[in-house]
């Protein structure tokens, strides 16, 4: 066993070659351990091992070398990459940027999208003539006469004719009313038992002028717990040559080539059992040369109570041919539309004349049409007809 040097000692500082002394278990480099476990200085080492080891010094040394270089290479690409993260972070920093840089430009682009959009339509709008306003051929205007019953003479005022309208004894069943919220309407009462032109009303009320294209709005309301028993006649219009009565075509006649008309009934099973289920429905109701009577139903049940807005439009038909409009509209949803309309066979007649043909019936005389309950028909303040402008 040969004592090592300080000097050997150091150079096994990290070598691992076991003591040579038995008891010790420590690697060479470290005190050694007797057997009782007291610490001893220095390790017992055999000459011939320490020689061997000694021989491989020199790749010892080449090793530690090239540990010493990987280590400089790690601390290089350490500080490498932490320069490429610093610089991968500004990247991103700088991509956060230009994406909310790209968001603040495609909002400005909406914006600019939006105002070009609307400037475009404006300055259509500007470049198209505005469309011709309807010209207004008659208007029920109830503020004109006060509450209550209505007169020939207030007749005359709610339609602004300068006359009064008929006598006082057409008007008989009808009063101007008022809702709690002050909105007016023209009532039409009908007593329990009674049907028939006697217990309504039948006369025409002249347009501002004759025209071939007419469109009548206005808003009907039964009164609640209407009885509809088999139907009645509503509010239209008619046609006539110049100086033909404008009730010619009612009561079934024959208009022949004087007149037509384009009204509104309400009808029942009652009347036509094609209709049930349906408790009623309203239909568009016609005159023409050779037809008498006609109903094209909406096939819409009505409620009674409840305010119903209607659009009657008419067109009349190129004489010759069957290429006129009938066109009914309920509460926004047109029910009705036949566009080949036999309204004329002389050019000369034209729609002229308002016609509040309003009554129970039916023919004349026949109970099943009469009211079971007494009840009313309300018309709105407003009711208009109007042509297109030329």
């Amino acid at each position: 066993m040969t004592d090592l040097t300080d000097a050997e000692r150091n150079l096994l500082a990290w070598h691992t070659l076991p003591c040579r002394y038995a008891p010790c278990s420590q690697p060479v480099g470290r005190r050694c351990v007797t057997a009782s476990g007291a610490r001893t200085s220095p390790h017992a080492v055999r000459r011939a091992d320490l020689d061997i080891w000694l021989s491989r010094q020199p790749e010892v040394d080449a090793l530690n070398a090239l540990v010493a270089s990987l280590r400089a290479s790690n601390d290089q690409l350490t500080a490498t990459l932490k320069t490429s993260d610093d610089k991968n972070d500004m990247a991103l920093q700088r991509l956060a940027n230009l994406q909310l840089d790209l968001t603040h430009a495609q909002a400005d682009l909406a914006t600019a999208n939006a105002t070009i959009a609307t400037l475009t339509a404006r300055i259509a709008e500007l470049e198209t003539p505005p469309a011709p306003a309807a010209e207004v051929l008659i208007a029920m205007d109830l503020s004109k006469v006060p509450l209550g019953p209505l007169t020939a003479a207030g007749a005359g005022l709610i339609f602004g004719q300068p006359d009064k309208i008929a006598s006082d004894r057409f008007w008989r069943f009808h009063t101007v009313v008022a809702d709690d919220d002050g909105r007016r309407w023209l009532r039409w009462f009908t007593a329990k038992g009674t049907e028939g032109s006697s217990f309504g009303i039948s006369l025409g009320i002249k347009f501002a002028r004759a025209v071939d294209h007419a469109k009548m709005a206005y808003t009907l309301r039964f009164s609640p717990n209407f009885g509809w028993s088999y139907g009645g006649k509503l509010w239209g219009y008619s046609a006539t040559t110049p100086g033909t009565s404008p009730t010619l075509a009612s009561g079934g006649h024959d208009p022949g080539s004087n007149g037509a008309s384009s009204r509104v009934m309400w009808l029942t099973p009652g009347s036509y059992k094609s209709l049930a289920p349906l408790a009623n429905s309203l239909a568009a109701y016609w005159y023409a040369p050779g037809k008498t009577e006609q109903n094209i139903f909406t096939k819409r049940e009505v409620k009674a109570g409840v305010p119903i807005d209607l659009v009657l439009e008419s067109t009349m038909n190129t004489p010759g041919k069957s290429d006129g409009l009938m066109s009914l509209t309920q509460d926004g949803v047109e029910l009705v539309r036949n566009e080949a309309m036999p309204w004329r066979t002389d050019p000369k007649c034209q729609w002229s004349h308002l016609f509040p043909n309003q009554f129970r019936g039916g023919p004349n005389g026949t109970p099943a049409w009469s009211a079971p309950t007494d009840g009313y028909i309300d018309i709105a303040d407003g009711l208009l007809v109007t042509t297109p402008s030329a």
